[in-house]
């Protein structure tokens, strides 16, 4: 069994939290950190190691687009 840490990211790329882990393996560990993804980054680490960076699905923005003198253009 090894240890690992699930490290959610902030926004501003800064970690803001952990789930600590043990598992069999890499793979084992993979599948677990798959699981907390929520709306935030998750980077899966073994020790000093990275294992992997999982990046979470985030919804589009609701609108796209704005009135702007008379026209209609895209939201910057």
């Amino acid at each position: 069994m090894a240890e690992y840490r699930a490290y959610t990211v902030a926004d501003d790329g800064h970690f803001d939290g952990f789930e600590p882990l043990i598992c069999d393996n890499d793979d084992d560990a993979l599948a677990k950190a798959r699981g907390l993804l929520d709306g935030k980054d998750i980077e899966l680490w073994s020790g000093e190691r990275l294992v992997i960076r999982l990046t979470a699905h985030k919804s589009p923005p609701l609108f796209t687009h704005e009135i702007k003198d008379g026209g209609m253009m895209p939201k910057k």
